[in-house]
């Protein structure tokens, strides 16, 4: 994650450089990701790197937080998006 006022200085798309790069020396040849699917910014920036729609639809996921205290459990929809490394 980018902090909002650094955003737009191609911070993330030099870590997304050095991660693909460290992922093939480690012998992977594919990346997945799960955005959640209100990130346009993120979804934008995946895709001008050459990340595509898996093509089988969104995934729910959930976790749970402590927010002033309490347990919630938080549920966002996320698009997963492919790239081929090779």
């Amino acid at each position: 994650h980018v902090d909002e006022k650094m955003r737009r200085r191609g911070i993330g798309e030099a870590l997304m450089f050095r991660f693909e790069e460290e992922a093939k020396r480690r012998g992977f040849n594919t990346i997945q990701l799960g955005v959640e699917r209100t990130n346009l910014p993120a979804i934008a920036l995946y895709k001008k790197l050459g990340y595509q729609d898996w093509g089988h639809g969104q995934v729910s996921n959930s976790w749970v937080e402590n927010r002033d205290g309490k347990r919630v459990t938080v549920t966002v929809q996320t698009d997963v998006l492919i790239k081929n490394l090779n």
